[in-house]
């Protein structure tokens, strides 16, 4: 596994300097508004197709019995209209996480815990605003399929599992509100 990253590490670093016009970091705030940190990155692969590759990881519990902690990665290969990092864009995304949710009343998760993991593929659009030569703001949505399979416990902290269970999604995948910064 570790060999393969490595390999695929290379690979995306050699198309970069290939083609290397531009990098981006980015910061999802609608991500930020619901307590969950993330940040990512996007490189221009040629002048009309950008790889970005965002993730969120929130290792904290809320009190005394809520938690919602998780970790997700997410790629995107996006093209451009018309230039990379400029105006409009359509994509195609994939995603993959794990999650353990307890104690939230929004999803009925008052007196239960679940945990599990969650896989999922889908299609955005989005438009890149620039606001200068370095920052800019991007708002993206998507849609697709989402696959959950976890595990349903009596309470936030026993070990008592009451089922497995998987569930199958079909609907929004993917929303962002992000600031990004040029870097290169």
């Amino acid at each position: 596994m570790v060999r393969k990253t490595i390999l695929m590490l290379l690979f995306v670093c050699s198309v970069v300097n290939l083609y290397g016009q531009r990098i981006a970091i980015k910061n999802n705030i609608l991500y930020d508004a619901v307590a969950a940190p993330n940040i990512g990155v996007e490189l221009s692969l040629n002048d009309k197709i950008t790889l970005d590759i965002s993730s969120n990881y929130n290792p904290i519990s809320y009190g005394e019995k809520s938690k919602w902690k998780h970790w997700l990665i997410q790629p995107e290969a996006r093209y451009w209209f018309c230039e990379t990092f400029g105006g409009s864009f359509v994509g195609l995304h994939a995603f993959a996480g794990e999650f353990n949710l307890a104690g939230l009343k929004a999803l009925d998760l008052q007196d239960t815990r679940v945990q599990g993991s969650a896989f999922g593929a889908g299609v955005s659009y989005g438009y890149h605003f620039i606001l200068s030569p370095r920052w800019g703001v991007e708002a993206n949505i998507g849609v697709g399929y989402a696959r959950y399979s976890y595990d349903k416990y009596v309470c936030e902290h026993c070990g008592l599992k009451t089922g497995n269970y998987t569930k199958n999604y079909y609907g929004p995948t993917k929303a962002g509100l992000s600031l990004i910064y040029m870097l290169k």
